[in-house]
């Protein structure tokens, strides 16, 4: 909840915006005062790009990254999009007005986006007044249209339909790209106008140490680290270092509600370790433990993982980035490597290739659904990308990215289109059938079907495969709502046919954070649907064999009559009971999610990136479990009230009545 304690703290104003609107026509007049204020969007670089205050600067930042206190005022400069954005951003201190907004206009909350900027600018020595907007953006934008436009020095964003406006296609196209983490932004296409400024051509999230030095490669592959001295440990600072693993507890973030929703509703009907998640005030300080659980393994084990023989004393790690860190010229990002026991091998190679592809198997710690989780195709791994789709029999690619966000190259453009019907990579050949959206599946969902045939095995029947985009997931946050995330996992499950079908290739840039978050929704909505005693009946999955043995027992005692997946998630639902006295899922391994994710951060790094993210498996799970148990009760009927949201910058949102055919 937000309290002016930490307002008072930074001597933060609250603007009105009548009063903003006369500083920035001081700003905009001819004789007026130039630096009357400086207006800091806080908002999504999609938001920020659809329509924004007149003169505002996009500071789109993560705010893992803004709450890391080495990240100066300086590193925000070289994160922003355009160098006319980075040039008024650097003149902070000739301003006399510095205002922060969001969407909603909130009190600033301790550890929020617009609190930890805020504290940057005063531990810099700032003497303006600093303040944010009443009412947010949206107020502001609606008492004050004539001061908003869109973005016009925005770089080229895909469409809702994921098709590029000024990016190039397939891998014979050259790109400027470059893949490190630090990626460089696409040029702008087209006459510039007085009013445009391009994308920054250097734009990065910091440098490797010192004692690592990088060798010249091409355009489109990340750039190895190479150790001069095998007695230090410079890998350690090189992985996830624009990520930066948390081990201390720096926020607390609860899980956003279903309008009309009550835990009293439907209390006897969720397991425990699902009421112990949304139960306030302790819910957001359990989940916020829990992750730090999973941040503190991740170190422990990278720390071994990394360091050299002779410092172990002793201890021993059966995992290895070896082939990732030799194969460097393969990977998107310089920090992403995949674990070499659970990476996916190409079988048939070319003369003098190699089986490495950046990829992880994922297994959940129980169903019998598994996934590739992989980072998004370079041009010089197209044809890799595509012949592990050919030969581990996958049917349905998930991709969680647009091609370009917040400037910079996320995904190349892998896939055949109506313009371009046809990608032939010799071995194998993609050809383009249909694109389209899905009624009621909202704007952000594009469905693209093509046929698959392998070129050296004419007998063998093409086959089809189906890529579902979605783009309304940010790299290092979360959906407006989890409704949309559902709505994707009923439509992948609709086109991964035959039953025989391969893992599902899920990816979005780098292959960790989104497509982390996916895989564990997915796979525990896979588990209610087919078994739902085990995510209802808080039984530990991560036991092995005795937890297969105790959910066999326990679909014997239920004695399930319904057939429906949906119908059996209610019918577990309700007799969910007689599990709960049996545990209070207290213990971090009881949580179903907080297994999962621990199974997959074993499999594959950095899965489910950050706290935002993590909380967001439960608010799905949450949603579903509410949308099943409330689609046959017009009183309870999610679409009749807007969305209660208790994050602040998340707009209210309400349910489409159309979007529960996906659940019926």
């Amino acid at each position: 909840m937000a309290t002016d304690h930490a307002a008072t703290e930074l001597d933060l104003k609250e603007f009105s915006g009548d009063t903003v609107s006369q500083l920035l026509k001081q700003t905009l007049s001819s004789f007026g005062n130039k630096h009357a204020v400086l207006l800091l969007d806080m908002r999504s670089a999609v938001s920020h790009a659809e329509l924004n205050i007149k003169t505002s600067v996009g500071v789109s930042v993560p705010n893992m990254l803004l709450k890391r206190p080495m990240y100066s005022l300086g590193m925000v400069t070289e994160h922003l999009t355009t160098d006319q954005e980075a040039e008024t951003f650097s003149n902070w201190r000739q301003f006399s007005n510095i205002v922060l907004f969001d969407a909603t206009g909130a009190t600033p909350v301790k550890g929020g986006p617009l609190f930890c900027i805020a504290q940057k600018f005063r531990k810099e020595g700032c003497s303006a007044r600093i303040g944010y907007i009443q009412g947010g953006f949206n107020t502001f934008a609606h008492d004050h249209a004539d001061l908003c436009s869109p973005d016009s020095s925005a770089p080229s964003q895909p469409d809702n339909s994921g098709t590029p406006l000024s990016i190039n296609n397939h891998a014979r196209v050259p790109s400027s790209h470059s893949s490190s983490r630090s990626n460089s932004p696409t040029s702008s296409s087209g006459s510039s106008s007085s009013n445009t400024s391009p994308p920054r051509s250097r734009l990065h999230l910091g440098s490797l140490p010192s004692m690592i030095t990088k060798p010249v490669v091409g355009d489109t592959v990340a750039q190895t680290p190479m150790i001069e001295n095998p007695n230090v440990n410079p890998l350690f600072e090189s992985v996830r270092q624009s990520m930066g693993l948390n081990t201390n507890i720096t926020e607390e973030i609860p899980v956003r509600l279903p309008s009309g929703f009550s835990v009293d509703m439907i209390r006897e009907y969720l397991p425990n370790w699902l009421l112990n998640a949304i139960d306030e005030p302790a819910g957001k300080s359990r989940l916020a433990k829990y992750f730090q659980k999973v941040e503190i393994i991740e170190k422990k084990r990278l720390a071994l993982l990394l360091c050299p023989q002779a410092m172990r004393q002793g201890k021993t790690s059966s995992y290895s980035i070896g082939s990732g860190v030799e194969k460097g010229l393969k990977n998107r990002y310089n920090n992403v490597w995949p674990f070499d026991h659970t990476r996916i091998k190409i079988n048939e190679l070319d003369q003098g290739g190699d089986d490495y592809i950046n990829a992880s198997l994922l297994t959940p710690p129980f169903g019998r659904r598994s996934y590739i989780a992989t980072q998004a195709p370079l041009p010089s791994t197209f044809l890799d990308f595509w012949k592990v789709i050919w030969e581990q029999g996958t049917r349905v690619v998930v991709m969680l990215t647009r091609e370009v966000e917040m400037g910079r190259i996320k995904c190349h453009k892998y896939w055949p289109t109506a313009q371009e019907p046809i990608l032939d990579l010799g071995v194998v050949q993609v050809t383009f059938v249909s694109e389209y959206r899905p009624q009621g599946g909202g704007a952000s969902v594009s469905v693209r079907q093509m046929k698959l045939r392998h070129t050296y095995s004419p007998q063998e029947p093409e086959r089809t495969i189906t890529q579902l985009q979605y783009t309304g997931w940010p790299d290092f946050g979360v959906p407006e709502t989890p409704l949309e995330v559902l709505q994707l996992i009923e439509l992948a499950d609709t086109h991964n046919m035959p039953a025989s079908a391969g893992p599902m290739v899920v990816h979005c840039s780098a292959g960790c954070g989104r497509t982390g978050a996916f895989c564990a929704i997915d796979s525990i909505i896979s588990e209610l649907k087919y078994r739902p005693e085990s995510i209802l009946c808080d039984q530990n999955p991560s036991s092995g064999n005795t937890a297969r043995q105790q959910q066999q027992s326990s679909t014997s005692r239920m004695d399930f009559q319904a057939s429906l997946p949906s119908e059996r998630v209610l019918e577990a639902m309700s007799k969910s009971r007689q599990c709960h006295d049996q545990t209070s899922a207290d213990e971090p391994m009881e949580d179903v999610v907080f297994a999962t994710v621990t199974k997959f951060r074993e499999q594959r790094l950095s899965m489910v990136q950050c706290l935002r993210q993590y909380v967001f498996c439960y608010e799905a799970i949450l949603w579903y479990l509410y949308m099943i148990s409330t689609k046959d009760r017009p009183d309870l009927h999610a679409s009749t009230v807007p969305m209660i949201v208790q994050v602040p910058q998340t707009p209210a949102t309400a349910f489409p009545n159309e979007d529960f055919s996906y659940f019926g």
